[in-house]
């Protein structure tokens, strides 16, 4: 079970859960919307892939705004004293590029889900020098989602996953496909 850490006034909360005592590794999700109570439920199978689970996400209903303040992302980062995951969600993918220098100290791998691209980071991007999985969903009958293939194109290394005909985020419309993904990469060494 989730355990919410006290987080009042910063306009997020932060939830935590035990994983398993033998990972190396701690899990950092961002979520750039309030999952609900359904989506939860399918983030506590997380807890198989690592020692702890922190969830970062707002603290009332709607998407982060892309203004947010980043600072507050870090305060949590520091707070890992060991190695870390993460699993980023929409808007939170530019920020961390952006921030490379600052977080690749205690972060091993990345996974972005329909990550949000912005030209600005466009450089950056090539000397991203971490793991990454991008996991994209396409709507339809769309081929791929430009923005994601921006990130598998610009990241060298880079995997890209795509769960076609879903609108949204592929880890709560196909959770099964996309864990198993996500899965398969960070257990990958």
């Amino acid at each position: 079970m989730f355990a919410e850490k006290d987080t009042k006034g910063t306009g997020f909360r932060l939830l935590h859960m035990a994983g398993d005592p033998m990972s190396k590794y701690s899990i950092l999700i961002l979520c750039d919307a309030l999952p609900t109570e359904r989506e939860l439920r399918l983030l506590k199978n997380f807890q198989k892939l690592g020692r702890e689970i922190v969830i970062f996400m707002p603290d009332t209903e709607g998407p982060y705004r892309n203004d947010f303040n980043f600072a507050q992302i870090f305060s949590v980062l520091k707070s890992f004293p060991e190695k870390l995951y993460i699993v980023s969600m929409g808007i939170f993918a530019p920020y961390l590029v952006n921030n490379y220098d600052e977080m690749a100290r205690n972060v091993e791998k990345v996974v972005f889900i329909n990550p949000t691209y912005r030209k600005d980071i466009s450089t950056k991007m090539s000397g991203f020098e971490l793991p990454v999985l991008v996991i994209t969903s396409t709507p339809g009958n769309l081929d791929h989602d430009p923005d994601a293939v921006k990130y598998h194109d610009l990241i060298s290394g880079s995997v890209i996953s795509y769960v076609r005909g879903v609108q949204g985020n592929p880890l709560f419309k196909r959770f099964t496909q996309s864990f198993n993904s996500i899965q398969r990469f960070l257990q990958n060494e």
